[in-house]
């Protein structure tokens, strides 16, 4: 090979070399492009990442290195997950003590947990002083559900003396704040004159303000206010609107009062089969006036098909609840075989229990000769 071509082979061996070097070089860029923010991200950012696959566990290991760090935030994310069981076994102790290590710092989901934690005695002992303390830090800060737990200490009394003027102050707070939960509180509280001064338009103000931003209960006791004409005109169709609202939210109290309207024929024309239907699921929840209605739907039979063991089955549910007009009811379809065998001695008992809470009718019947 003559020295030229001998020369240009080298030559080409050098380019090839090159070319793989630059190659490489490029799709290491191209990788670091698309993988830097997790390749140099901290230990709390794959954390997050982590969580948001789903891989709980490396989402945990992560968050715990960077919580070990000093992390103010991956310290209150590091005891979420302790408290919810996520990637770890669930510990409420330990969540509070990185809650703690957090509110410590300051920061203000952690304040609240902390103060949530103390309050409901979860990981560590019921401490309603404790709990105010965080409260009040992560209030300062502008957390709306501290402000209106703060209300919810003075409203029922926890740790402070009860003062409903002061709950109302803080119910207000969380309220414009935008706290829903806490608009609808400060309305029950204009419409029952707790705290403040009966206001009816106030009342009015405030439940529509959150019955608007979808709060179940604000809309049941909007419709409550249309149902009963109380700052409003009585309206059942509106009532009967803001009920439906609520109802499909699962509020067993807002599924009764359907129940009820179409019951009695409100505003809608009365059919016993839409009554027994928003019943059923009020008394699925354990509502014990809906199951008696029920009952009472198929004893009388009308604009429905007469039913007695049914009546009996849903009376007996009522009871079971602990209803007293239930318990009446139940001892009189025992005493007279209303959908089930005649038995005295089940009759009397359900009369007793009835009688304890107070039935003056189940007390009568326990003084009837037949029953001695």
């Amino acid at each position: 090979m003559t020295p030229v071509f001998s020369h240009l082979l080298h030559a080409l061996d050098v380019s090839k070399t090159q070319c793989a070097r630059v190659k490489r070089h490029w799709m290491l860029c191209v990788f670091l492009l698309l993988f830097s923010p997790f390749l140099f991200a901290g230990d709390k950012e794959k954390a997050v990442d982590y969580y948001h696959r789903g891989e709980l566990k490396k989402a945990f290991v992560y968050m715990e290195k960077a919580a070990r760090q000093g992390d103010a935030e991956a310290q209150g994310a590091l005891g979420q997950l302790f408290s919810r069981g996520e990637g770890c076994g669930q510990d409420s102790g330990k969540a509070a003590f990185w809650f703690k290590k957090a509110a410590e710092q300051g920061d203000i989901t952690a304040q609240y947990n902390l103060g949530l934690q103390y309050m409901n005695g979860t990981g560590v002992e019921i401490d309603y002083g404790q709990a105010r303390y965080w409260y009040l830090k992560a209030a300062a800060q502008g957390s709306e559900s501290a402000l209106f737990n703060m209300g919810g200490l003075y409203y029922h009394g926890y740790g402070v003396t009860k003062n409903d003027a002061e709950a109302v102050r803080w119910y207000l707070k969380a309220a414009e704040a935008g706290k829903t939960s806490a608009m609808t509180q400060l309305g029950q509280m204009y419409r029952n004159g707790e705290g403040v001064t009966k206001n009816l338009p106030q009342a009015l103000k405030w439940t529509t303000k959150a019955a608007e931003q979808n709060e179940p209960k604000a809309q049941y006791n909007l419709a409550m206010m249309y149902y009963g004409g109380e700052g409003v005109e009585q309206n059942y169709a509106t009532a009967k609107a803001w009920f439906e609202k609520a109802a499909e939210q699962k509020l067993d109290e807002a599924q009764y009062m359907l129940g009820v309207i179409y019951n009695r024929g409100l505003g809608v024309k009365q059919d016993k089969h839409e009554a027994v239907k928003w019943f059923a699921l009020a008394a699925a929840q354990g509502h014990d006036k809906a199951a008696y209605n029920i009952a009472t739907v198929y004893y009388n039979g009308k604009g429905i098909s007469k039913n007695e063991a049914e009546a009996f089955r849903w009376m007996k549910r009522a009871a079971e609840m602990g209803l007293p007009e239930g318990e009446f009811v139940l001892g009189i379809f025992y005493e007279d075989g209303v959908g089930v065998k005649k038995d005295q001695a089940q009759a009397v008992m359900w009369y007793q229990k009835a009688a304890m809470q107070g039935n003056a009718e189940a007390k009568k019947r326990l003084d009837a000769p037949n029953l001695k």
